[in-house]
C-alpha cells in the first residue's frame, strides 16, 4: 500500500510473456510497454552500481540481510526506484545511439542484461547483499 492505493508489481506475469516472446522467436508487438521485472537481483546491482541509493536506514537494513515486511514503503520504493530507474536507462541507451539497433531497446531487454551482470558480480561476491522479502509472488 501506498497511502491508500494499492501497488503490485507482476513480475511473474511479466516474466512468462518476456522469456516467451525471447525463447519462442514470437516477435510480440508492444512488448515496450512492460517493465522490468522487479526482483532482487536488479536493485542489488544499481545499487551497487550507485544508479539507486538507500536511505541509511534501508541501507543498514538490506546490509544485515534483515526481512524486509511485506507491502512496506521499503519494499514499494526499492522496486518502484528499480523499475523507474531501468526505464530512464533505456531512453539514456536510445538518445546515445539512436540510429543504432539500440534503438529497439526496451526495459525487458535491459532488465535481462542488467540481471546476467548482476550474476556474474554475485557469483563473483562482488555486490553487497539483496534486500531480503519472503514471498509466493516473485
Amino acid at each position: 500500500m501506498f497511502g491508500e492505493s494499492q501497488v503490485c508489481f507482476y513480475k511473474q506475469t511479466q516474466i512468462a510473456v518476456g522469456d516467451s516472446n525471447a525463447s519462442l522467436q514470437l516477435e510480440m508487438n508492444e512488448m515496450d510497454k512492460l517493465t522490468m521485472f522487479a526482483d532482487y537481483r536488479v536493485p542489488q546491482l544499481l545499487r551497487h552500481s550507485r544508479v539507486l541509493r538507500y536511505s541509511d536506514e534501508l541501507q543498514q537494513l538490506v546490509d544485515s540481510q534483515q526481512e524486509i515486511k511485506a507491502n512496506s514503503n521499503n519494499e514499494l520504493y526499492i522496486r518502484a526506484a528499480t523499475v523507474v530507474a531501468v526505464q530512464q536507462l533505456v531512453v539514456k541507451v536510445k538518445d546515445l545511439s539512436p540510429q543504432q539497433s539500440n534503438n529497439n531497446m526496451t526495459d525487458v531487454a535491459m532488465d535481462r542484461h542488467l540481471w546476467q551482470v548482476g550474476e556474474e558480480l554475485h557469483k563473483e561476491s562482488q555486490m553487497k547483499p539483496h534486500h531480503k522479502r519472503r514471498t509466493i509472488f516473485y
